[in-house]
């Protein structure tokens, strides 16, 4: 499936007056928030794609669309086939669910059971804090916490061999709970497989420009030096891989609905 690619860009919106009368300092901070703000573009895109479910157009001048994970896309875009196994899939088969709070761990191993049948754990879970704190909450066999580097467990207590900078513990045995991501707030989780950086199997996938490159690079509108300065960025981020990523919605009724980004 094609990936999309759309263009981006940002301002610093100086003045020649203002130039004149800023110190370098505060020239350099407002450079430095502008590339803050397009690394934080690029997590929430990856953020955007990896829990919705929705098509998205390639480009702009065109009606072609490119599909999320397996449940996501209609004609074409219909995820179809056998699992790995040679068994035939269900009809309309998805890996985008809905779980009642009240069934959270039996949902949960449920979704994690599907991504087993096509990938090979371990595997990696976010969420927002009120569900990871729910996951926390689960106990012992589900869920088993991480250590700490400043406590010495006492004998008999299981502690789980994860990085504690990192995780908070691991849930049904080889699903790694991340800590909290604070992008969005939303029921929302997301268990999914990497398989390390720029590995072509992972997830989603990076699109760039091949003649403008994958970088950010500065345009300007003005012959002033850095007057209404413009960084430019073209890229997009687009499913690579349907079968390595479980969206779950955490809620009493209805179907899977995608979390909503400030």
């Amino acid at each position: 499936h094609m990936l999309p690619l759309r263009k981006y860009d940002s301002s610093v919106m100086l003045t020649e007056e203002g130039l004149e009368s800023m110190s370098l300092n505060r020239i350099l901070l407002n450079v430095d928030s502008m590339i803050l703000g397009a690394k934080t573009r690029h997590r929430r895109e990856v953020l955007r794609r990896l829990t919705s479910d929705a098509e998205i157009r390639v480009d702009k001048k065109t009606t072609v669309t490119s599909p999320g994970f397996a449940g996501s896309g209609t004609g074409d875009n219909v995820f179809s086939g056998n699992y790995p196994d040679g068994t035939a899939l269900p009809n309309s088969y998805t890996l985008y669910f809905r779980v009642a709070s009240g069934s959270l761990s039996a949902g949960l191993k449920a979704a994690v059971a599907e991504l087993r049948r096509w990938q090979v754990g371990p595997f990696d879970l976010i969420g927002p804090q009120a569900q990871i704190d729910a996951i926390v909450a689960l106990g012992a066999p589900d869920f088993i916490a991480a250590g700490s580097e400043l406590i010495r467990q006492g004998s008999g207590t299981a502690e789980a061999q994860v990085d504690p900078n990192q995780y908070v513990g691991v849930f049904d045995k080889d699903v790694r709970v991340r800590k909290p991501i604070l992008d969005y707030s939303d029921a929302n989780i997301t268990i999914y497989k990497s398989f390390g950086n720029l590995n072509p199997r992972n997830p989603l996938a990076w699109r760039y420009d091949e003649q403008r490159g994958r970088g950010a690079f500065v345009r300007s509108r003005s012959l002033y030096p850095l007057d209404q300065a413009v960084l430019l960025q073209y890229f997009g981020i687009g499913v690579n891989n349907r079968t390595a990523v479980a969206n779950i919605r955490v809620a009493g009724s209805g179907g899977y609905v995608a979390p909503t980004f400030s």
